[in-house]
């Protein structure tokens, strides 16, 4: 039949979907750690440490880091919604050993602000500034502004650094500080004090909730209440010496972890888990350096001016976001680097992720087809703009990276679980961590095929030269296409460009190689299923609705579906290219079919609850006159009526009003009673064809399409 057999469906093909690859874990380049906040604050902090009078400031920006990582640690353990911003400079939670991390540090450094104020004393002597310590926010932001314009004034630095970047939660403003910083102490007179270790530093006659002060030209002192500094200090007696008794002396700061092979001493770890948590971290920093140039690049074309906002922020949608939470996640895998696989948490950086942060990629995925083709429409105007990427394939990469990277974050962790015993006490979170990253990486491989679809569905209904009266936007959302070939029971096997919709498949063929007469009787299974073009005129060759399917099974690659509709019943056979483009169809019919029994059920569940308060509504007619009258009223509020208009031997045999919840048998004999013997009602379904109705199901059917369209039932009884 025209429209719904598949007995004369022809051969068809289409363009496949592109998903990102899941192969093997692969070599990987080594990115530099000396470029990633990690390594460079743990560099800067140790000059830091030989500053004199900047021990006690360390000791009070420690305090302050570890009561941030603790309260994140809570956070992460009591909710399951997280957000990109956070208490620290890390994704997840510390390992047990380690306190706070070196970012976390640095960041609680800056903004206290007298900090600051030593550094720049100790490069430039001859033009001092007041060193103010105080936990008064106002206070510490007054000594960033001197900070800041001592710089500028004395210094000549023309970094564009605002108070608001060091008081930031936000990773590049943190960098902008950071930056600036690091020049300072490259310069910076360093004086070895008696403790190298700021751990036991201590704040002079200091009390709680507040820091030491001084006046311009002299190490930090403490004041009283009264605000009179006391004279004898040891930070007092050091400013005393001369800039020749300081003297420049130089450090070696000792290797970091991160630029050698990690050796692990524990019993329930192995190398092969090393080898994989290497390769994550070396890989992540590469990822994090393609996301900073890719920003540098993005701000580049903005300064440029040659494309709007709107364009660039459809060529790198939340590239911002992306990157910043990108370096929290970095820092947080690298205080892992050198601990203990008893005491790691790598699988909480990830779970921090996938709770919230990991969202952000969301318009990344959803709009990179169109990204794509806006790069190639604006490739001169780009470069134009800047001469950092290459406007071209390069480009092209670059902006595929964030999806293929959050892609490949379930096969690392996969060979991580593998790796790690299950005796060791990070297992469970990593394989919670696992199973998290598989969900992002669904989600995001299904809002890519969704969005994909969008543009499918608009290419279809152009190629389509005939609809039959199907209208495509009543079949809901188009979930799946492609290529298959079809078989039904003896005959050859055919290709389709099939479409899946929520509520029916649908067939096409190339008009012109219909026309053509060909045919491909003997389908390779490898080669197979890649003969249609992507722009010729289609014809629509057959359709089967889901509401007909009634079991699914699969042969290797294919699916046998089983079906039946009013007029006729049939099985045929869906061959696919690949296995893993089956298990997707299967699995989406399956979801299908459920949510639709799921529906059925509800209906039949409130068909009886009507039924239900019907029948006890009759039971209170008997009584009193007041019992009679209440039950009437309560029975028209919840019966709903349809009309039924009745045709016998092609005449008009009446009218009747029936309740919606009615069941079929009761029908039939309200007919019987009306016309005599009854052998067969039938009824008009959406498509005008006469469905014969014997079931509740076909019954409730009948009602539906009745509240939707409006009117009444029409019967014809024979």
């Amino acid at each position: 039949m025209e429209g719904r057999s598949l007995r004369s469906l022809s051969n068809a093909s289409t363009p496949s979907i592109t998903r990102v690859a899941s192969g093997p874990l692969s070599r990987f380049n080594k990115a530099p750690a000396q470029s990633h906040f990690h390594q460079r604050c743990v560099k800067l902090r140790n000059k830091l440490e030989r500053i004199h009078g900047m021990s006690p400031y360390l000791q009070r920006a420690q305090n302050l880091a570890e009561s941030a990582a603790e309260s994140q640690a809570l956070a992460l353990s009591q909710s399951q919604e997280v957000s990109a911003n956070t208490p620290t400079f890390i994704a997840g939670v510390l390992p047990a050993v380690v306190t706070s991390d070196p970012v976390t540090h640095l960041w609680k450094l800056f903004q206290l602000g007298a900090p600051l104020c030593l550094l720049f004393n100790a490069v430039a002597p001859e033009h001092p500034i007041a060193v103010v310590s105080s936990d008064d926010m106002r206070v510490c932001k007054k000594s960033v502004y001197d900070f800041l314009l001592a710089v500028k004034m004395h210094l000549g630095y023309e970094d564009e650094l605002m108070i608001s970047n060091v008081f930031s939660d936000s990773g590049t403003d943190f960098n902008k500080t950071l930056s600036v910083v690091e020049k300072l102490a490259s310069r910076a007179d360093i004086v070895e004090e008696e403790s190298s270790s700021y751990n036991g530093g201590t704040l002079p006659n200091s009390t709680p909730g507040s820091l030491p002060s001084s006046q311009p030209g002299s190490a930090p002192t403490s004041r009283s209440a009264s605000g009179h500094v006391p004279m004898h200090t040891p930070e007092a007696a050091m400013s005393s010496l001369s800039l020749s008794d300081r003297g420049r002396p130089t450090f070696d700061l000792e290797p970091s972890p991160l630029d050698s092979t990690v050796t692990l001493n524990d019993e329930h770890s192995s190398t092969d888990a090393s080898k994989v948590f290497n390769e994550l971290v070396y890989t992540e920093r590469k990822y994090l350096d393609d996301l900073e140039l890719l920003l540098k690049y993005k701000n580049e074309v903005r300064l440029a001016d040659s494309v709007s906002p709107e364009q660039l922020d459809i060529m790198f949608p939340n590239l911002d976001v992306i990157t910043d939470f990108q370096r929290r996640f970095l820092n947080g895998l690298e205080c892992n680097v050198g601990i203990s696989y008893k005491y790691q948490r790598i699988g909480s950086a990830f779970l921090h992720a996938a709770r919230g942060p990991f969202r952000a990629y969301e318009p990344w995925t959803i709009g990179q087809t169109a990204a794509v083709e806006l790069l190639h429409r604006e490739g001169a105007s780009l470069r134009k703009s800047s001469s950092l990427i290459d406007p071209g394939f390069e480009l092209h990469s670059y902006v595929l990276k964030p999806v293929q990277r959050l892609c490949k974050y379930p096969l690392l962790l996969k060979e991580l679980v593998k790796s790690t015993s299950t005796l060791n006490p990070g297992y469970e979170e990593l394989t919670l961590a696992l199973e998290a990253m598989k969900e992002v990486a669904h989600k995001v491989n299904e809002a890519q095929r969704r969005a994909e679809n969008v543009g499918y569905l608009h290419q279809l209904q152009t190629r389509v030269v005939n609809w039959k009266g199907y209208n495509v936007k009543e079949m809901g959302e188009l979930l799946h296409h492609g290529i298959i070939g079809v078989k039904v029971k003896d005959e050859d096997e055919k290709e389709f460009l099939a479409y899946l919709f929520e509520r029916a498949i649908f067939f096409f063929v190339e008009e012109a190689r219909k026309k053509s007469g060909f045919r491909n009787k003997t389908p390779k299974a490898s080669s197979s299923l890649n003969m249609i073009s992507s722009d010729g005129p289609l014809e629509l060759s057959g359709r089967v609705y889901v509401s007909e399917i009634y079991n699914i099974s699969t042969l290797g690659n294919s699916l046998v579906i089983s079906w039946s509709g009013k007029k006729e019943s049939g099985s045929f056979t869906f061959r696919y290219k690949t296995e893993e483009t089956r298990a997707q169809w299967e699995s989406c019919l399956r979801g299908l079919k459920q949510s639709e029994m799921a529906q059925i059920h509800r209906k039949l569940r409130g068909s009886q609850d009507s039924l239900g308060n019907l029948s006890m509504n009759s039971d209170r007619t008997v009584g009193t006159p007041g019992n009679r009258h209440h039950s009437s009223s309560s029975t028209t509020m919840m019966q709903r009526r349809v009309l039924v208009q009745l045709i016998h031997q092609n005449n008009d045999a009446g009218t009747l009003v029936l309740p919606a919840s009615i069941t079929f048998p009761e029908v039939y004999q309200k007919i019987g009673n009306r016309l005599g013997d009854v052998q067969r009602l039938r009824y008009k379904d959406e498509d005008g064809d006469y469905v014969v109705m014997d079931s509740n199901e076909d019954w409730a059917i009948a009602v539906d399409m009745v509240e939707e369209t409006g009117g009444s039932i029409t019967i014809w009884v024979s």
